[in-house]
């Protein structure tokens, strides 16, 4: 009994990922100074990380370096923690990096990207990259989150704004969807249909600061009697075999 509640203990107390979870990549107004994110981490367990926002306009040029903040503080009992505060960051389309530090040479307006191909020019100016995420607006624009093996959200257009106001991680596989607070697209841009979408338009929509939606497909009624006949067709092979 001893060595069986060890291992319950060992495996309650892993470390998990510190990742971005949930932000609004285009708050009302041209550039808002005023953001918020929300991170997902190991339960209880205090942060001290660095995010770093460049931007990704092909014309900007893109590759700039648009802010650096300092995020501290402690995860709630689900992993959570939401962080707000006037951090400068540039609406779509961006590239946020989520590290434990960046080199001290490294200020807002350097160029990371001096050739504009889409390439970070320097990797090593990043320390302890935990998560990367890119955000486009126009498809012709610049995505560097692959760089640092994350994720590069494909161009959807949604329309007026061409923008989505939400991405958010799913609960259940940790896969990364955008939205308008009304259609609902994955990371490579295909359309996830959906007729009651958990989420809102607004900038702290109802699953900021908790655990996100989960997402996951439920077989269809017509699907889940497919599966039963095919148990029983499978248990009446076993009978048979057995006498």
């Amino acid at each position: 009994m001893r060595l069986v509640c060890a291992v319950l203990f060992a495996v309650a107390v892993t470390a998990q990922a510190d990742l971005i979870s949930e932000y609004s990549p285009d708050h009302p107004g041209v550039e808002p100074t005023f953001q918020y994110l929300e991170l997902s981490g190991t339960p209880g367990a205090a942060f001290s990380l660095v995010l770093v926002n460049i931007d990704g306009d092909a014309g900007s040029p893109g590759g700039l370096v648009k802010d650096i903040g300092t995020l501290t503080g402690t995860y709630d009992s689900s992993g959570i923690a939401l962080i707000s505060g006037l951090l400068d960051y540039e609406n779509p389309s961006h590239t946020l990096v989520l590290c434990t530090s960046i080199d001290a040479s490294v200020s807002v307006g350097d160029d990371l990207d001096a050739t504009n191909d889409g390439t970070i020019d320097d990797l090593s100016l990043f320390s302890g990259v935990m998560d990367a995420i890119c955000t486009l607006d126009l498809a012709s624009d610049l995505a560097y989150a692959d760089d640092f093996s994350g994720v590069n959200m494909a161009f959807v257009d949604f329309g007026a704004t061409s923008e989505p106001t939400l991405i958010f991680r799913e609960s259940s596989t940790g896969a990364l969807y955008q939205t308008d607070g009304v259609t609902l697209f994955d990371a490579t841009a295909t359309s996830i249909p959906t007729s009651s979408p958990p989420w809102s338009a607004s900038p702290l929509g109802p699953t900021s600061g908790a655990v996100n939606p989960s997402l996951v497909a439920v077989p269809e009624p017509a699907s889940m009697g497919l599966v039963g006949v095919v148990g029983l067709v499978a248990a009446a092979r076993r009978r048979r075999a057995a006498h």
